[in-house]
């Protein structure tokens, strides 16, 4: 398997912005989404869609955010560990480091890293760099649609949209080739 094919598949498999600040939403919903939470440790469920495959593919297992460094730890259905920073994606398992790709090597990699890192790190205005914002809902729920703003963003990805209430519960989006991946969490095992 190609390097980008395996960066493709880990992006589709463990998880996956706009020029100025500018959200379409309601004022109200605009300082809900400034107090919004995502624990730096936590669980998660996970579940991706591939094209040319006839069942969804499911993980599950725990993250750890730290200093602009995102760890998903995988522990079914196989045991093993992502490091996620903005200019690299590394995956070990059993210790052994199986995959390293640096955005050197893959430029869209720096990106995509970079949606997940600012998900994790809730910085909504350095989404707003690559993605249009559009924030619907109420108080107790809301949904932040994210679309690319940029066509190198769009080659890998076609739309992302966050889900929650006080904290992020869910994280859906659609490569371009529209396979889905879809990532609850939670602040406990489940």
């Amino acid at each position: 398997m190609t390097k980008t094919r395996t960066l493709l598949l880990f992006l589709g498999t463990m998880l996956s912005s706009i020029g100025s600040y500018a959200f379409e939403m309601d004022p109200k919903l605009e300082s809900q989404l400034s107090q919004i939470e995502l624990s730096n440790t936590g669980f998660f469920k996970q579940e991706n869609k591939l094209q040319g495959i006839p069942f969804p593919i499911k993980s599950s297992g725990h993250y750890e955010f730290s200093a602009g460094t995102l760890t998903w730890k995988n522990i079914s259905p196989v045991k093993s560990s992502l490091i996620l920073t903005a200019d690299s994606i590394e995956q070990y398992v059993a210790g052994e480091k199986r995959l390293s790709v640096s955005a050197e090597e893959q430029p869209i990699l720096k990106t995509i890293n970079q949606l997940f890192l600012t998900l994790f790190d809730r910085d909504w205005s350095e989404l707003s760099e690559s993605f249009k914002l559009k924030l619907t809902g109420s108080e107790k729920t809301w949904e932040l649609k994210l679309t690319p703003k940029q066509e190198a963003l769009e080659v890998a990805i076609e739309s992302a949209t966050v889900f929650g209430d006080t904290k992020i519960r869910r994280f859906e989006f659609t490569k371009s080739n529209k396979d889905q991946t879809v990532i609850w969490f939670t602040d406990e095992a489940k």
